[in-house]
């Protein structure tokens, strides 16, 4: 299906997937506007992440002309194929991190923000109509999701930058990919069990690229 192009951001275009277009509309007639107003702050945040990742990327001089952002996430699309001869575990790992930095940010701005809205209303952080509650729910969860060591992930990369240290590429690749595999193996099983469609897609595809990185690592191993 076509993505759909919404606007352009420090050079960068942004791109909607016609998925995502379809699950907001789907949100916003079901659900009403709260829900679509929630879910369009959530897809702002993974945006804010996804452009962690692009300038930590052009600090090394790696390129980023779109932002592709999907149902299950968001992807920076770097000017940059990874390999055995180019990875720096140093540079990834910066990158890698970045993102999961500006949800921390966002958790942080939205402390500071509920501090400042309860001593002028009196209302509590855990108002459930509260912007800055919202806001730091998101972030938190996104940053917990994201450091999950699951390649390909940003958890999962960071964990394979560190492996590096002590292996070489092919085998941090390998044990990266294989420990990707068994935890979107246990994501998918537990929201199969829990009845989550959207959860158990997010654990398939995790251990489908996951796979991707174990095979292609596989052959080099000592």
């Amino acid at each position: 299906m076509q993505d759909f192009k919404v606007g352009k951001l420090f050079g960068v275009d942004i791109y909607l997937n016609f998925w995502l277009l379809i699950f907001l509309g789907c949100v916003f007639i079901f659900q009403g506007i709260g829900n679509f107003l929630l879910f369009s702050l959530a897809f702002l945040c993974v945006l804010l992440h996804e452009f962690g990742h692009i300038f930590a990327a052009k600090h090394y001089n790696i390129s980023c002309k779109k932002v592709l952002l999907t149902p299950i996430g968001g992807l920076a699309m770097l000017n940059y194929v990874e390999s055995a001869k180019n990875y720096k575990p140093f540079r990834d790992f910066v990158i890698a991190v970045c993102g999961p930095l500006v949800n921390l940010g966002l958790c942080i701005i939205a402390i500071i923000g509920e501090v400042i809205y309860k001593s002028s209303t009196g209302q509590n952080f855990a108002n459930t109509h509260d912007f800055f509650y919202y806001l730091f729910f998101l972030n938190a969860l996104l940053l917990i999701f994201n450091l999950i060591p699951a390649y390909p992930m940003d958890g999962g990369r960071i964990y394979k930058s560190i492996l590096s240290i002590f292996f070489d590429y092919q085998k941090s690749g390998r044990i990266a990919g294989l420990t990707g595999m068994i935890l979107g193996t246990l994501m998918a099983g537990f929201f199969l069990f829990k009845l989550a469609l959207m959860g158990m897609l997010i654990g398939c595809f995790i251990t489908f690229l996951a796979y991707v990185e174990y095979q292609s690592n596989k052959v080099h191993v000592k």
